[in-house]
Order: structure tokens, then C-alpha cells, then sequence
């Protein structure tokens, strides 16, 4: 949560309250978390003298939410739209030309040396200038 960066002050201070939030979330449902190790945590047993921190809360959070519930309502469905009314034709798209653009030549130039006197060649636009 420490690597957000943005040259806006405004939006670096609204990351700061919304991680403020989450750790505040984390910290009040510390107690009601499990700790749910992993199958190579050997070391994080059900004792009490572990220090619960806010990832292993995380992990059981899904199942704190779950059982506690939400103060927010369930989405209501709202039916199907009508759709478009019945006999009306849409208009046709409006054709336009195609545009092609001119063939320009590559740009830049590629340097080759030969063994023969040592001179450059310089292909130019595929053209071979000495």
C-alpha cells in the first residue's frame, strides 16, 4: 500500500484515507479474525501469545464480512429494457472516402563500411551513395 504515487496532492491524500480506512477495518476485526495458515506456515499455530496482524486478518476477512453482513442493500432487479420500438428503421451510416496517405521515404540513413579502401557507404533511401 506504500508504493502509490501521483503528482496530485488531492489524490495522494484521498490513497492515504482509504488505506487509513482499510488498516481501521483490519484493527477492529483483529479479534474476530482465525488465523488461517498456510500449509508451509508451520509456525503460526492457535496460541494465544500470536500477534494477529492486519494480513492475517485479511486473509479471514471474506469470512468475518460474510458472517457479520452488510448494511447494504441488495441490488434489485429492474427487468428487461423495451428495446428499440417496433417498425422503426434506423438510418444508414454516412459513407465517407477512404484517405490514403503518400508513401513517404524511411528516414534516417544506415552507415556501412566495406573492406575495399575503407571508404563509407551510406544507403540512403535504398539509394547506394559513395
Amino acid at each position: 500500500m506504500t508504493a502509490y504515487s501521483t503528482p496530485d496532492v488531492k489524490h495522494e491524500e484521498n490513497w492515504f484515507k482509504l488505506t487509513l480506512l482499510a488498516y481501521v477495518n483490519l484493527w477492529t476485526a483483529r479479534n474476530l479474525a482465525v488465523i488461517l495458515p498456510r500449509p508451509w506456515e508451520s509456525y503460526l499455530t492457535q496460541n494465544e501469545s500470536l500477534k494477529v496482524t492486519p494480513s492475517l486478518v485479511q486473509r479471514d476477512f471474506y469470512r468475518i464480512i460474510s458472517q457479520i453482513g452488510t448494511s447494504a442493500k441488495s441490488p434489485k432487479r429492474r427487468g428487461y429494457s423495451s428495446g428499440r420500438i417496433k417498425g422503426y428503421k434506423k438510418a444508414p451510416r454516412s459513407r465517407h472516402q477512404v484517405i490514403k496517405k503518400a508513401h513517404r521515404p524511411r528516414r534516417g540513413f544506415l552507415g556501412v563500411r566495406t573492406e575495399q579502401e575503407g571508404k563509407v557507404m551510406i544507403l540512403d533511401y535504398l539509394k547506394v551513395v559513395r
